[in-house]
């Protein structure tokens, strides 16, 4: 009977059959109200490449990434999101992980809740990004980079900021901030006001032996019903 519930424990456990996707870190100051807010443009000549640090809160595989950005109708190019390792905070050229989404899954300008400058972000959609899964554990400093081949401005993503003396103070989010550079810069710019734009990460989490077994006498009870009915 204890051979067939550990074995049946050991079977879920294995399987990550108690996994549970969980938001990990959260940068949505919108949610206070009215903030005021700018935007980083991602394609065109131009292009600058926009990387988000922050610092995991949880152990598992991280899976996806919301920003709350939005695209032009002239768009024609998809969006890539790239997964960075880091260097004393700052990212590196080192790729974790990769996803793309097409311009159309992109909300545009006129289903965001409000003007840029002055937006509840809880309002409108935010998009997401998928990946195969990272093993994360809490303390790491990742960041995540915007890029597009898209020959226009076709992208850009809010970034929470004081526009004039009036608009309210807001937190800042503690765990990293907005970094930029061109495509031909070897070397990452961190922003003057070390802000950051709107964004939640979410990992996949499986909680730890000790707490699996916890379920092992629910799964000694499922063997014995079992072994009773056979």
């Amino acid at each position: 009977m204890r051979t067939a519930a550990l074995c049946l424990l050991l079977s879920l456990a294995s399987t990550n059959a108690f996994a549970a996707l969980v938001l990990d870190q959260e940068y949505n100051p919108g949610s206070l109200g009215q903030v005021g807010s700018m935007t980083f443009l991602t394609g065109g000549a131009g292009d600058r490449q926009q990387a988000q640090t922050f610092t995991v809160g949880v152990a598992g595989e991280l899976k996806a990434i919301e920003f709350y950005i939005f695209t032009s109708s002239t768009a024609s190019q998809p969006l890539q999101v790239e997964l960075l390792s880091t260097v004393a905070g700052q990212p590196t050229g080192s790729v974790l992980a990769s996803a793309t989404i097409q311009q159309s899954a992109v909300p545009t300008a006129s289903q965001l809740p409000g003007p840029v400058g002055g937006y509840n972000v809880w309002g409108g959609p935010m998009t997401r990004f998928e990946f195969p899964g990272v093993a994360v554990a809490p303390g790491d400093v990742l960041a995540f980079k915007l890029k597009t081949s898209d020959p226009q401005f076709a992208y850009q993503w809010i970034v929470p900021t004081a526009l004039n003396i009036n608009d309210p103070p807001f937190p800042k989010y503690l765990g990293g901030y907005l970094w930029e550079k061109e495509a031909a810069e070897a070397a990452w710019q961190g922003g003057v006001f070390q802000v950051s734009g709107v964004f939640r990460t979410f990992v996949d989490v499986v909680p730890e032996p000790a707490s699996l077994a916890l379920l092992l006498p629910a799964a000694m009870g499922i063997a014995l019903v079992r072994r009773r009915n056979a």
